[in-house]
């Protein structure tokens, strides 16, 4: 239990760090960085997320420390997702395995069947990412308007202190 308590207080730092940075920024462009790398830090694809990350805040001119940050700390729940999104993309797109293996078995079907476990694995992937993304624009615009709302009460909290100051 400390080890959980002492990951919980990591990651509560690093949102407050996160979050004190973002109130400078425009409410927008930061509620979408935040909830584009929400939904791409759990991609059911390990190793792209990286690339995807860079890519989408390349593309929509955001701000590379939010969402490269937050899709980092999604990490763990990138592991906790997989095998969700994988069963439901078999269910969605009526996958159903044409092998059934066991730990023993895995390492002959690798080596003396490889095309057939590359193209079982990529159709579950690719069925695993299919969910992912009907998931994602699903969140993500739920996502984007409830960060939206949070960073403009800040915002506007921040410039009523101001002028209560002034």
């Amino acid at each position: 239990m400390k080890i959980v308590s002492k990951v919980h207080a990591y990651y509560k730092i690093q949102i407050q760090h996160i979050i004190r940075y973002c109130t400078n920024l425009d409410p927008r462009k930061t509620s979408f960085a935040i909830a584009a790398a929400l939904c791409i830090g759990i991609v059911p694809m390990f190793g792209c997320t990286f690339i995807l990350a860079t890519s989408f805040g390349l593309l929509f001119r955001l701000n590379q420390f939010i969402i490269q940050s937050i899709h980092i700390l999604m990490s763990p729940l990138q592991i906790l997702m997989f095998y969700p999104f994988v069963r439901a993309g078999q269910l969605v797109f009526h996958l159903n395995s044409k092998t059934t293996l066991s730990f023993r078995q895995l390492p002959d079907f690798v080596i003396n069947r490889t095309t057939d476990f590359i193209r079982e694995y990529l159709n579950i992937i690719l069925a695993a990412a299919g969910v992912w993304l009907i998931f994602s624009l699903l969140t993500g615009c739920f996502l984007y308007r409830l960060i939206f709302l949070y960073f403009t009460k800040l915002k506007q909290q921040k410039v009523k202190a101001e002028t209560v100051t002034i």
